[in-house]
């Protein structure tokens, strides 16, 4: 019986884990997103992006390996500068935090946000075909621990891997990533 037990663990233990969906996440505090994806990172969890993913959510991309996340027709990704209270209550933007953000995406996430306008208090989108020639699209089962196709391939090739570099949890625990009213973007529209 103990036999079967130890079995069943170990079993269980070693299959992949199942998949988070993003769908509608409007982002929020930089450190609550930092934590969230280092912990889904460290679990081996896999990301589904099938809608919204906008500021403080795009840090999936800095923390989740690329491998582990796929995108659906959907997915869509939301990038601003980082803005927190000043001392009179109102929106300030925030250079530090807009700067550690910078730091921790992957050098084809920051090409991509250069080449449209760079981080400012106004959202720029990425999705449809300039998504998908950065990341995977969801194939069946990915959600039940198989990778996609192409990220099998994309695997073996080595990923940058991006540190979390100049991080204060005193600078960055009242800050938030807040969405603006969107602004069209002539390359992101054309991939509509």
């Amino acid at each position: 019986m103990r036999s079967i037990a130890l079995i069943v663990i170990c079993l269980i233990s070693a299959s992949p884990a199942l998949a988070e969906r993003i769908s509608n996440d409007s982002g929020g505090l930089i450190d609550t997103y930092v934590q969230k994806f280092s912990r889904v990172r460290d679990s081996g969890e896999r990301i589904v992006v099938d809608g919204q993913c906008l500021s403080a959510c795009t840090l999936v991309l800095a923390m989740v390996p690329r491998e582990r996340i796929c995108v659906t027709p959907n997915a869509v990704f939301g990038f601003h500068s980082a803005w927190s209270y000043n001392a009179q209550g109102g929106e300030a933007l925030n250079r530090q935090a807009t700067q550690s953000m910078w730091n921790m995406y992957p050098e084809r996430i920051r090409a991509w946000i250069r080449t449209n306008g760079g981080l400012h208090q106004n959202l720029i989108y990425l999705r449809g075909r300039q998504l998908a020639a950065l990341y995977p699209a969801c194939s069946p089962g990915f959600d039940r621990g198989s990778q996609p196709e192409q990220a099998q391939a994309q695997a073996q090739a080595p990923t940058p891997r991006v540190r979390y570099a100049g991080h204060t949890s005193h600078a960055l625990s009242a800050t938030r990533a807040r969405p603006k009213p969107e602004r069209a973007v002539a390359s992101a529209a054309a991939t509509r």
